[in-house]
């Protein structure tokens, strides 16, 4: 593996290379787990509207500079950067989201010192020093999600969000990829299409939910702001 490494360090030699172009002579650039040993970028144009395939390959230390920083510096700069967009939030889910265990993310988490709080389990949440906190009672606009959106396709099921007794409504064998979703009080409350110049709307029946009627008479404001 270390022998491959060079070779994949030579033959970039200060410039970038796609996979393909060389396979003969550096085949690891293609094919294998050379990627976890050797740190390649993906440059531009690769992955680009104009160059769809995302294979134009260069040696990090050539396009960003040589690595110095220690592992240590690594994982407080990872959970830094992810609370920085997701916090407050669970160290478990730190360490879900990065694949790091999260017993090595125990001594990261004391080094920074980080804010503590309790969710309504009594499980804690942990986020960045001054960070700005919306008051509790800010209300929660209506907001139309689109397929795909990333708050429905994230990497642990959050029931705050997405309610179990509608789950089996949005995503099924049949509908894969979900639908156009819209929150009500930041919980989804139905599904929506744009049709002929218009939002159609349409409420998730489950029994004891007051979202529905909220949603109605609310739906104007996200329409008109779109």
């Amino acid at each position: 593996m270390e022998r491959r490494c060079s070779a994949g360090r030579d033959a970039c030699g200060g410039c970038s290379r796609t996979a393909r172009a060389r396979r003969n002579e550096v085949k690891l650039l293609a094919t294998g787990y050379v990627g976890l040993w050797l740190d390649l970028v993906r440059v531009p144009p690769s992955g680009t509207w104009e160059r769809r395939r995302a294979d134009l390959l260069a040696a990090a230390q050539d396009w960003i500079g040589p690595g110095d920083a220690t592992e240590a510096q690594g994982l407080e700069r990872l959970v830094q950067r992810y609370l920085g967009a997701f916090g407050p939030a669970a160290p478990t889910d730190i360490a879900s989201w990065s694949g790091v265990r999260a017993r090595h993310l125990v001594p990261v988490l004391e080094r920074l010192r980080l804010r503590s709080f309790r969710d309504e389990g009594g499980g804690e949440l942990v986020d960045l020093p001054r960070q700005p906190l919306p008051d509790p009672e800010t209300p929660a606009p209506v907001r139309f999600l689109p397929v795909w959106d990333a708050t429905m396709l994230v990497h642990a099921r959050r029931t705050g969000v997405l309610p179990e007794k509608y789950r089996r409504l949005l995503f099924s064998a049949k509908n894969p990829a979900s639908a156009n979703t819209f929150l009500v009080d930041g919980v989804v409350a139905g599904t929506w299409r744009f049709e002929k110049g218009a939002h159609r709307a349409r409420a998730l029946q489950a029994p004891g939910s007051g979202r529905a009627a909220r949603a109605r008479r609310g739906g104007g404001t996200p329409r008109r702001a779109l």
